[in-house]
């Protein structure tokens, strides 16, 4: 039996991928020697089946069992899934939207008797919440919190529990609260995900990569761990990561990857070496990536070195076309040399790479009319992109606050929270949200989510981006599954490239189809964590 169980799951768009954040800590564990045990499908499961996984998983000498928050959303059932995608004007794009306000995918009655059921297993096992949304809520029977980068909590924390290690953490009325601030991880540049067979990982299945960690932007509205680091910080060693790369291809036929980089082409030092990287590999990599358009139109010559590289499937942050919005947001690029630049990399890429944008309602400075001359462009015949979506703003989660307790504030400050209008809260809160005022908005105390700008509040931002997608101008490339978010997910469905530059997610056939395809991977998975004991 494993000593540490982690929970995880991204069930929120159509396909499959996994989450790469346990795997990176199961991995560290494992390198100092203990045993890990991770569990896929966590909201797709029904409450019976995660019982009978908690039943042949957790054991006496289980130390922990962890829930991977980051991209949990809503456990629908196979009916619920397909009415919810099939439901204009959004469908299942709706369901995305719910991963940032779900801290677990099941119902917070059937997360107790998930809890309770563990503890009469062995009542010394501890619960443990890590991921973004970790201290999103108060939940009654967590024991420990990790925020931030979780190898050295995670690590700390089961050598404390095995071994009786000192452990620090700070006291609140949410349970107790490990920061990667008081024990820091400093070997990202030579580390690894190294996949287990208990991963069960199928053949020639796209899995998640790393090549970086954090971004070296820090734009208002976004608030993610390790925004604003030093040019260069958290690059993975070329070599390290080749041999991850080598082994992946020699151990699963692995040649897809959809790179968790915030920014992968933050520098022209950093698309050479990776290209260095990739070129030199014994196949070709397919690649889907988040890139900063401004970056490439600033350095042309990215455009052919990231085609070589293998890039298959792009993704640009552009959010706006209104200068002043950009501004006010940390993306002031002038927009016509952004749309210039879209038309470039189609004369250059074609439908080598599949390109997608998103942008969002409710940013400062821009209004109705502003607004509809976006979308103007993006309903015209010749618009540059194979996908695109529109959003409303969602801030940073306005998590409860807590309190310093026995704490100085020059404690919570080295141990990484912020002190805000509403007590001490982690530092993954944007700007936007610190400063409201600056930029023209307030907010719902009480309520996550909850804001009016300048032109709009929250409800009618939602009613324009509905309006969006009522449009039918385009509406194959607004439901559009080349993107990004949705690439490698159907490649692991079984689709091949040709077939996804044709599939929509508003489309019926296609949508119940993938619903089965990841039922019936989920079927086969869950057959096997019932007999795989370690």
């Amino acid at each position: 039996m494993a000593e540490i169980i982690i929970f995880n799951d991204c069930n929120g768009p159509l396909g499959f991928s996994r989450y790469a954040g346990p795997y990176r800590i199961a991995t560290e564990l494992r390198n100092n020697g203990f045993t890990v045990q991770t569990i896929e499908f966590f909201g797709d499961m029904t409450p019976d089946e995660v019982s009978e996984v908690i039943d042949a998983q957790v054991s006496e000498e289980t130390l922990w069992v962890g829930f991977a928050s980051t991209l949990f959303g809503k456990h629908l059932t196979f009916e619920e899934d397909m009415k919810l995608w099939l439901t204009p004007p959004l469908g299942g794009l709706k369901q995305l939207n719910q991963v940032f306000q779900t801290l677990f995918p099941h119902s917070d009655d059937e997360m107790e008797e998930f809890i309770l059921q563990i503890k009469m297993i062995n009542p010394k096992c501890k619960i443990v919440v890590g991921g973004y949304k970790a201290l999103h809520k108060e939940f009654r029977g967590i024991d420990y919190w990790v925020v931030g980068q979780g190898e050295g909590p995670s690590v700390a924390l089961s050598r404390h529990l095995k071994y009786g290690d000192q452990l620090k953490w700070i006291e609140s009325h949410l349970g107790r609260i490990i920061t990667d601030k008081m024990y820091e991880f400093e070997d990202f540049t030579t580390c690894k995900i190294t996949w287990h067979e208990s991963d069960h990982i199928r053949p020639g299945e796209d899995l998640q990569l790393e090549t970086a960690r954090g971004c070296i932007f820090k734009c208002d509205f976004c608030a993610f761990n390790l925004n604003g680091k030093k040019f260069g910080d958290f690059n993975k060693n070329p070599e390290i990561l080749r041999e991850e790369l080598i082994y992946n291809y020699e151990k699963f036929g692995t040649v897809g990857y959809m790179v968790a980089d915030d920014t992968v082409n933050d520098s022209m030092m950093k698309v050479d070496y990776l290209h260095e990287v990739f070129t030199s590999l014994p196949f070709k990599p397919r690649l889907s990536c988040h890139l900063r358009l401004d970056i490439i139109a600033a350095n042309p010559d990215m455009i052919t070195k990231l085609h070589e590289m293998g890039l298959t499937s792009a993704n640009f942050g552009i959010e706006t076309f209104n200068r002043q919005a950009g501004r006010a947001i940390g993306k002031g690029a002038d927009p016509e040399k952004l749309k210039d630049c879209l038309y470039r990399l189609e004369e250059a890429w074609g439908d080598d790479v599949f390109t997608s944008a998103n942008f969002l309602v409710g940013l400062p400075h821009e209004d109705q009319a502003s607004l509809e001359k976006t979308f103007d462009w993006l309903h015209r015949p010749d618009v540059p992109l194979h996908g695109f979506s529109v959003n409303r703003l969602y801030l940073s989660q306005l998590y409860p606050a807590i309190d310093s307790g026995l704490h100085t504030a020059e404690q919570m400050r080295n141990w990484g929270f912020i002190k805000g209008k509403r007590g001490w809260q982690y530092n993954n809160v944007s700007k936007m949200e610190m400063d409201a005022e600056k930029y023209d908005m307030e907010y719902g105390e009480d309520e996550f989510y909850k804001w009016k700008g300048e032109f709009f509040d929250v409800y009618e931002a939602d009613q324009i981006v509905d309006n969006f997608y009522m449009d039918p101008r385009n509406a194959h490339k607004k439901f559009s599954l080349t993107m990004f978010l949705n690439y490698n997910r159907m490649i692991n469905l079984g689709y091949t490239k040709d077939q996804i530059l044709h599939m929509r997610q508003d489309d019926p056939d296609t949508v119940i189809a993938a619903i089965k395809k990841r039922k019936q991977i989920k079927d086969e998975y869950f057959a096997k964590i019932l007999t795989s004991i370690q």
